[in-house]
């Protein structure tokens, strides 16, 4: 004979309230409850206190560029604002400057950054040091934050230098996690003055510090740099391969993602828990270890029947 439909066939054990039985029923049913809670929360936590998402920026060069070389007879400095430059004028040297960005993957975002600069010089000049900051538009669409950030590259050597290759990505650096709605743009300030009525105002070290101060900011990390050496050139040649590398955004979770991650861990033990109380309470009532009356289905004998 073929299984072609099956029912299942209910007994029911009745009690009263204030009876052994009810109250064991209560108690399985608050251990229940109870127990996946107390489970999930002593295992690292009920709830996600913060997250990671992993994006691609889409960054833009500012064409904003802040060099300075070291120098025996002093440092050599230019800049593209225009203000700045007057105010160096006792130390400024005009340079060329040739940039492009790439979009390898043609989504829309530059991928690349490739960068020259070229420093004239003269006979008796020799470079002992670079120090070159460049500043970004640096967007996350899918976290809603704007901000400028830097790229700051600083090297010393112990011989004259004819020019400088350096590679290197661009990173996002947290203090603390960004909230996960609205728009984060509190650091869409410029990070070079604005105003400027003195060289004080220029000091990079000052600049620096404060950009520091940010909760989030770029920087260049993953750094290669290949020394050109030599004395009595013309011209001193800096070249800056700088990538956007895809970045692991820190963010509070919303409260959204919080009940859905707790519900989950919730759910997965609450099975398993359910499945062994009732087991402990289908063997309690079977085996007839608290009194109770045992009402049976009265169309019992009707499922046997035959059409």
């Amino acid at each position: 004979m073929w299984v072609v439909h099956q029912q299942p066939c209910a007994v029911y054990h009745k009690a009263a309230v204030c009876s052994k039985a009810t109250c064991f029923s209560f108690l399985i049913f608050l251990v229940t409850l109870v127990t996946p809670f107390v489970l999930v929360y002593r295992s690292q936590g009920l709830w996600v206190r913060e997250v990671y998402q992993r994006e691609q920026p889409d960054i833009r060069f500012k064409h904003e560029v802040l060099l300075t070389l070291n120098t025996l007879e002093g440092p050599l400095v230019w800049s593209t604002f225009p203000n700045f430059n007057t105010l160096m004028a006792r130390h400024l040297r005009v340079s060329f400057l040739q940039s492009h960005e790439e979009d390898k993957d043609h989504d829309g975002m530059q991928d690349k950054l490739e960068l020259e600069v070229s420093v004239p010089l003269s006979s008796k000049e020799m470079v002992y040091g670079v120090t070159l900051t460049l500043t970004f538009y640096y967007v996350l669409h899918q976290n809603q934050v704007v901000l400028e950030g830097l790229a700051h590259i600083q090297h010393q050597s112990g011989v004259p230098l004819a020019g400088l290759s350096t590679w290197g990505d661009l990173t996002l650096n947290q203090r603390h996690p960004l909230p996960s709605t609205g728009i984060y743009n509190i650091y869409d300030i410029p990070a070079f003055p604005s105003s400027i009525s003195s060289a004080a105002d220029w000091r990079l070290d000052s600049i620096l510090a404060d950009y520091w101060e940010r909760n989030i900011t770029t920087r260049v990390t993953n750094s290669y740099v290949v020394e050109h050496t030599g004395a009595g050139g013309d011209m001193f040649t800096l070249r800056l391969h700088l990538y956007y590398p895809p970045q692991q955004i820190w963010i509070i979770p919303s409260l959204a993602f919080l009940l859905k991650s707790a519900w989950v861990q919730y759910l997965s033990v609450l099975v398993l828990v359910a499945y062994l109380t009732s087991c402990i309470k289908h063997w309690v009532f079977s085996s007839r270890l608290l009194p109770a009356w045992i009402q049976y289905p009265q169309n019992a004998h009707q499922l046997f029947k035959r059409d």
